[in-house]
């Protein structure tokens, strides 16, 4: 973010948005080459490739790619089907306050990678993993119900402050969102701990069905409603996915040994 704000002093363009957000990937690559040739032991480079492995990376790999791409389509697919039924001037007043929440999601980014640990560690002892877990939930849910009063008590100054008084109107669109926080904190730690459990594919399919209830809620909410319509979809999807993640990760808990 330093590079990418550093380039825009220079050049307030997209063209040099782009070179500070490469610049930033870069360093980024060559700190974390270093951290990990320092703190772990790497073997020396060898000139076979191991196909097995890499077979089996891939296969890995492949519900976290996926999972993604339609974690993202049901997250923003919102948007486009907004701009397809209403335009671009209800997009804004959509994205606008949608767009705060990308900073709170990266809050409980950071702070699920640092229980995810633990999540594993407890993953063969089914009342440990219990006992993590909820203390996950409970630290999230306090984060997120402060999150969701602020912006409830104070929504239309904060929209005033960062976009002007156009955006001030949309504050019952903020409140929605803000209050979607709440469950999708909850969905960090029922998705997260499927993952810990190994249920990676289990988690992608739930993903697949949300985006399904996403889209088709989008399509029957924001003709009638518009930008609110938007943020009730995604309400919906939030909810169902949230629901699914605790059903399935505690119907596997009952299995641990």
């Amino acid at each position: 973010m330093l590079c990418a704000s550093g380039f825009l002093l220079v050049n307030p363009s997209v063209q040099y948005i782009f070179y500070g957000f490469l610049t930033s990937s870069i360093i980024n690559l060559a700190i974390s080459r270093i951290y990990v040739t320092r703190h772990f032991q790497i073997q020396p480079r060898s000139v076979g490739v191991d196909r097995s492995f890499i077979k089996k990376i891939a296969r890995m790999s492949i519900p976290f790619f996926l999972g993604g791409v339609f974690v993202y389509f049901y997250s923003d697919v919102n948007v486009v089907l907004l701009k397809f039924f209403k335009g671009t001037h209800e997009v804004g007043l959509f994205s606008a306050p949608y767009r705060l929440l990308a900073y709170v999601y990266i809050l409980f980014n950071v702070f699920s990678l640092s229980i995810f640990k633990k999540l594993v560690d407890a993953a063969k002892d089914a009342l440990r993993f219990r006992k993590v877990m909820q203390m996950f939930a409970r630290y999230n849910l306090i984060i997120s119900i402060i999150f969701f009063v602020v912006i409830f008590l104070a929504g239309k100054w904060i929209l005033l402050l960062l976009y002007g008084p156009a955006y001030v109107d949309t504050d019952i669109i903020l409140k929605v969102l803000s209050a979607i926080v709440i469950v999708k904190s909850l969905s960090y730690v029922y998705g997260g701990g499927l993952t810990a459990l190994s249920k990676e594919y289990t988690r992608f399919y739930i993903q697949i069905g949300i985006a399904i209830i996403n889209v088709a809620a989008n399509l029957i909410l924001i003709p009638k409603f518009g930008p609110i319509g938007a943020a009730y979809s995604l309400a919906i999807a939030e909810v169902c996915l949230m629901l699914t993640y605790r059903f399935y990760v505690y119907r596997y808990i009952r299995k641990i040994s």
